[in-house]
């Protein structure tokens, strides 16, 4: 049976329980309130403790939806490869990481989420150090514990499998294996750079190609970050950014864009630095013309298959995004969950920030990037089961690409 969420008399301004930093921005922010948040807070750890203990897979939840969430780690239990290469300290965080569906669940509750799209979190001695074979596996194993997610509940959970690049054949026949499955994938994961190759290297075309033919969503995280020596803090913290700049970039300046335009190209943490530097990277615009069809730039910005998703994002971000020509219908609502559940304000502020920038509409805020544009581009599957469940209205005046 599906759950569905019940409404909630707590504001989204509930959410800066998550850190002290963040409630003073809000406080600070012309009292922007991003609606529909979850339950009483009493400290957000204990409470999902609570809850998961409380609920265990499934709970009276979202009458009225309020989030899709497209960027939520799991490290299920039943596969300890998968556990976070981030464990214990990490600079100023301490992260959490959930074993369980009900823990998972907990949050969801919590926050206001009704469908979480789940993903490993890609590790770089994965695909630079393992063997391919070995690679494929942990993908096969991956992949199993996402779908005992998605029977749990169909609405609740939908899954990126990850791939198992640079290893061509390997993932090959990994897409086309899953294809076969009765339960599928919603889309497929990929790091920025594989085996230190950028995802526009053309080793990879093959892969492209056959993920083309089935039109399917490819969310990018960075994961293949070698840190300089004597920078002393961890590489989410400007490394990842600066990876999703390089391989966006890669697919712009080697027509990857172009030439497999079935293929939704989703980008974590909004994009990373690529917005701050899109003009900058006009010096390529020849060779970026030249594979794409006489598009430059901009062009490809404004009316390509490339999303960004809002985890870890700031409210100055936006009008930036926004003047590189990039349309609000493919911002996508995230949360990086359980990164951004440390005690930073930086890690907590993305989910709210388009709320808090003033640069959208409160229908863009609150239904377009909440879960319109997900449902609509993104998830055919996950479009069908909020249907069924709310009814086709729930749908209505999608924005248009």
């Amino acid at each position: 049976m599906p759950i569905v969420l019940p409404p909630s008399s707590t504001s989204r301004v509930a959410i800066t329980c998550f850190s002290k930093v963040l409630s003073v921005v809000l406080t600070l922010s012309r009292g922007a309130v991003y609606k529909g948040l979850g339950s009483k807070r009493h400290g957000p750890e204990r409470n999902r403790e609570r809850m998961a203990k409380e609920i265990g897979t499934s709970s009276d939840l979202l009458r009225t939806p309020r989030l899709s969430e497209t960027h939520h780690h799991f490290f299920p239990a039943s596969v300890p490869e998968l556990a976070s290469e981030f464990t214990g300290q990490q600079g100023d965080q301490k992260f959490k990481f959930p074993s369980s569906i009900g823990e998972h669940v907990a949050f969801m509750d919590e926050y206001g989420v009704q469908t979480a799209v789940i993903s490993p979190s890609i590790q770089n001695c994965w695909h630079t150090q393992w063997p391919a074979e070995k690679y494929h596996a942990l993908c096969v194993e991956s992949y199993k514990s996402q779908q005992e997610y998605i029977r749990e509940n169909p609405l609740r959970f939908g899954a990126f499998a990850m791939i198992p690049l640079p290893h061509v054949e390997q993932s090959i026949n990994f897409i086309q294996d899953t294809q076969k499955e009765e339960l599928r994938p919603d889309g497929y994961a990929v790091a920025t750079s594989n085996g230190h190759r950028f995802i526009g290297d053309a080793l990879f075309d093959p892969v492209w190609a056959q993920l083309d033919k089935i039109s399917a969503t490819v969310f990018v995280h960075p994961g293949d970050t070698n840190m300089a020596q004597g920078l002393d803090y961890p590489p989410f913290v400007i490394e990842f950014p600066f990876d999703t700049a390089r391989a966006i970039l890669s697919i712009l300046t080697s027509g990857t864009l172009t030439k497999y335009p079935n293929i939704r190209f989703l980008f974590a943490h909004n994009g990373g630095a690529f917005p701050f530097l899109a003009d900058r990277c006009r010096a390529l615009d020849q060779t970026i013309m030249a594979n794409n069809d006489g598009r430059n730039v901009r062009d490809l910005l404004e009316g390509s298959n490339i999303f960004f998703d809002t985890a870890l994002s700031f409210p100055v971000q936006w009008a930036l995004v926004k003047g590189i020509g990039f349309p609000s219908a493919r911002l996508i609502h995230a949360t990086d969950f359980p990164y951004t559940v440390g005690d930073s304000g930086a890690a907590s502020l993305g989910a709210i920030s388009p709320e808090i920038s003033g640069e959208f509409t409160e229908k863009e805020i609150n239904q377009d990037i909440a879960y319109k544009n997900a449902l609509m581009s993104l998830f055919p599957r996950l479009r069908k089961e909020w249907e069924n469940t709310f009814g086709d209205a729930i749908l209505k005046d999608a924005a248009k690409l």
